[in-house]
């Protein structure tokens, strides 16, 4: 730097001064350079330094980082399954006997305790309680159904008037998401048979589904332990002709259900049973009555004219019930279809619905008296016959045709239990192959997703971190060593 003032302003000691405080510039750049020189000769001179701490590190952080993964390994990854309820009654969220769908069964400890029965993974100490605190079940609900709550949440914010639209969004969800963490005792499987235990779970569920409900149409009517010897004749036949009356009204609800399904294992249709059911009723049982009414047939003409007397007076009181409750119902009928008439432009759908679920109930309750009263008519009229003959002149009874009837009517509800066997069988093989087929059902299998590539990116990251680390640490102790600072 040059001065602007003249060396004859200022005295020489003033200039001397001046021309020092203008050199250090020079002098910093200058011991700049040679700390910098400086360092890296200390570095190099004690490079051995820099090399421990690096490699002291390096071995610390691997060592860091397989601790990690053996800490965290217990949650390398998941099996997921999309488990679908394919029953009618599942869309408005509730089972086959009408009440609320409990999709979290899938999770109960009998379900998934006869998964592990099945899989035997109890004798590797794997317990229901690991799997079931292990397993979560999400409900799926649809884009559609989020969007148009998104959308009508979105207009409420402007109008909220439509918050009210909210209320008439209702979905109930038939597809579920079940995810299996592979976690504590779970850790020991392969990916391989997390799936195959998820996917265990779920038919071991669709198994327990159907047997649970399965009993909603059963048939079970027949008589269990029947003792002929404590019942007359008449009675014997009585029991006879309600059971097979009401096998025969099953069988027919079943074949109008399922008229081509044939059972794999009766290999019978509802209506082949039910052609064999009629042939038993109009036949055996017809037979074993007609000698029982033509031999007068009685173990004790007494008791059997009292029960007869009792009947009689009970019958005949519940068919004046059943003919008053129908031609209550049937003037209810006729009063509704009047109104309906005048009423000819009913456009609100919720009251027809009404009106035409009301209209159907009284129909059905005045066939169902009118049917129930000619019934019991029938059987009054046959009791008073009964009665008639018992207090008649007494014939003695054909001994054979005594010895038939006692022979016949334990064959006839063995017959009856072997029928109700076949009937049931066939029920429940239709619920499980037809109706019943896909009412719980994986839409996607079990699939093993893991998660160790995510732990292994954390593990090059410690590895990492640490051997810059050690070449820091090793830097500045080089740097110590050497004086370079």
């Amino acid at each position: 730097m040059v001065s602007i003032y003249d060396e004859h302003d200022k005295p020489a000691e003033s200039r001397e001064i001046k021309m020092r405080l203008e050199v250090p510039d020079y002098d910093e750049e200058k011991r700049v350079a040679v700390s910098v020189k400086s360092a890296m000769q200390s570095l190099g001179k004690n490079i051995r330094y820099i090399l421990i701490f690096f490699v002291t590190f390096l071995l610390i952080s691997v060592a860091a980082s397989f601790a990690y993964f053996y800490v965290t390994r217990q949650h390398t990854g998941s099996a997921t399954a999309l488990v679908m309820f394919g029953f009618p009654e599942a869309e408005e969220g509730l089972d086959p006997r009408g009440l609320p769908l409990d999709a979290n069964a899938m999770r109960s400890p009998f379900v998934i305790g006869q998964a592990l029965d099945a899989l035997e993974l109890r004798q590797r100490g794997i317990s229901a309680e690991d799997i079931r605190s292990n397993l979560s079940l999400n409900a799926v609900v649809p884009h559609d159904t989020l969007d148009r709550v998104l959308l009508i949440r979105e207009s409420a914010l402007r109008d909220p008037a439509r918050l009210m639209e909210l209320e008439e969004v209702f979905y109930h969800p038939t597809q579920f998401l079940l995810q299996l963490n592979r976690a504590g005792n779970l850790a020991s499987l392969s990916g391989q048979e997390m799936d195959k235990l998820l996917n265990e779970i779920v038919r071991q569920y669709a198994t327990y589904f159907v047997q649970t409900f399965n009993e909603l149409y059963f048939l079970d009517v027949v008589v269990g332990h029947f003792d002929p010897a404590e019942y007359e004749y008449f009675e014997i036949v009585q029991i006879l002709r309600g059971t097979i009356s009401n096998m025969l009204s099953y069988t027919n609800s079943m074949k109008n259900t399922a008229p081509d399904f044939r059972s794999p294992t009766t290999m019978m249709t509802f209506r082949d049973i039910w052609a064999n059911l009629e042939l038993v009723r109009t036949v055996d049982i017809h037979r074993v009555s007609a000698l029982i009414h033509a031999n007068n047939m009685s173990r004790n003409r007494s008791r059997s004219a009292i029960i007869l007397e009792y009947n009689i007076s009970r019958m005949e009181a519940e068919m004046a019930v059943a003919r008053a409750d129908a031609e209550s119902a049937l003037f209810l009928i006729d009063l509704y279809e009047r109104e309906t008439w005048s009423l000819p432009h009913m456009e609100d759908y919720y009251v027809y619905s009404r009106a035409t679920e009301m209209y159907d109930g009284l129909f059905k309750n005045a066939r169902d008296n009118s049917e129930k009263a000619n019934q019991l008519e029938v059987d009054i009229n046959n009791y008073r016959e009964s009665l008639l003959a018992l207090s008649g002149a007494i014939s003695p009874s054909d001994p054979h045709d005594v010895r038939f009837v006692e022979d016949a009517i334990p064959q006839l509800f063995a017959s009856l239990r072997d029928w109700e066997t076949t009937v049931n069988q066939t029920v429940e093989d239709f619920l499980t192959l037809e109706l019943y087929r896909d009412a719980v059902r994986l839409v996607s299998p079990s699939g093993f997703v893991s998660s160790m590539a995510a732990y292994r990116q954390m593990m090059i990251w410690i590895v990492l971190a640490g051997s810059i680390a050690g070449l820091f640490i090793g830097a500045l102790v080089a740097l110590y060593k050497g004086k370079a600072f």
